[in-house]
């Protein structure tokens, strides 16, 4: 019998419904919601037992023939923009921008694909399982019901795709993040004449970091920046090569979206002019 728990069992219990994004950490990222009943993942695989003379039963010999991924949810949310994510190559009409029609029979368009379908579960530890399919297409249609004293649902199930560019490559993903949110400007200081520092809430990834999403100005005067790269002990912190700052000057950065991503997978947003802390004597 089980009479104690250790802390990383409890902090690892999945609780609450599931927050649900498409194309997340992409520009268009967008929250599906509101949703009824969370979300549901599975991942499958089918798995062939190689034959072989002399072979009492089951071995371990074996070979993976297929593999599935699919993430079920159901939104209130009626938009033609959502009807239109459960027909392939349905579309808004052009006309007016609020009819959606039947797509036309042939082979589903590129732009059909989802590029991610991605949910967020907390665990009690307030971390999160990040649960991701790729190349989402939700390929049964719907059904719209009006019904008294109810609302109606939109029932999808996102499956994930190989692209046929890349037979091996990602079908799915679930990773232990701290966060669904995008990482947020906190702080931003000079560390010497020649670099600045800027702080965020959230751990970042180096890659997609470059120093051409930021503009550094220096008493109106734009600052040419020769490049940037995380601090190597703090992950939150990234550090601007500038040549040329001064004490007793106005400093400010601001930053352009790009590439640059939290280690959560979501795009750092745009910010406009913030103050440096100017620290040169």
């Amino acid at each position: 019998m089980v009479k104690n728990l250790t802390t990383k069992q409890v902090e690892s219990i999945q609780i609450d419904e599931g927050l649900i994004f498409l194309n997340y950490g992409l520009p268009t990222q967008r929250l599906l919601a509101p949703t009824r009943g969370g979300g549901e993942f599975a991942a499958t695989v089918t798995v062939r037992d190689i034959e072989f003379d002399g072979r009492h039963g089951k071995t371990d010999l074996q070979a993976i023939e297929e593999q599935g991924a699919t993430l079920k949810v159901t939104t209130l949310d009626m938009s033609q923009e959502n009807l239109a994510l459960a027909i392939p190559n349905c579309v808004i009409a052009d006309d007016d921008g609020k009819t959606i029609r039947n797509p036309r029979t042939g082979v589903v368009t590129s732009d059909s694909y989802i590029e991610n379908v991605t949910m967020f579960c907390k665990t009690i530890g307030g971390k999160y399982k990040k649960i991701t399919i790729y190349k989402a297409l939700h390929e049964t249609g719907f059904t719209a019901k009006a019904v008294q004293k109810a609302e109606g649902e939109l029932a999808l199930e996102f499956t994930a795709h190989y692209s046929k560019d890349d037979l091996d490559g990602e079908l799915w993903e679930v990773k232990d993040v701290t966060s669904y949110a995008a990482p947020i400007f906190v702080s931003a200081k000079t560390k010497s004449s020649s670099v600045l520092t800027i702080t965020f809430n959230e751990e970042l990834s180096s890659v997609g970091l470059t120093q051409n999403d930021f503009t550094v100005v220096q008493s109106d005067v734009e600052k040419q920046i020769n490049g940037a790269a995380l601090n190597g002990t703090d992950a939150k912190t990234i550090e601007l090569a500038v040549s040329g700052l001064a004490a007793g000057k106005t400093i400010t950065v601001a930053y352009t979206v790009g590439t640059l991503k939290g280690k959560n997978g979501i795009a750092v947003q745009s910010f406009t002019a913030q103050p440096v802390e100017n620290t040169l004597t």
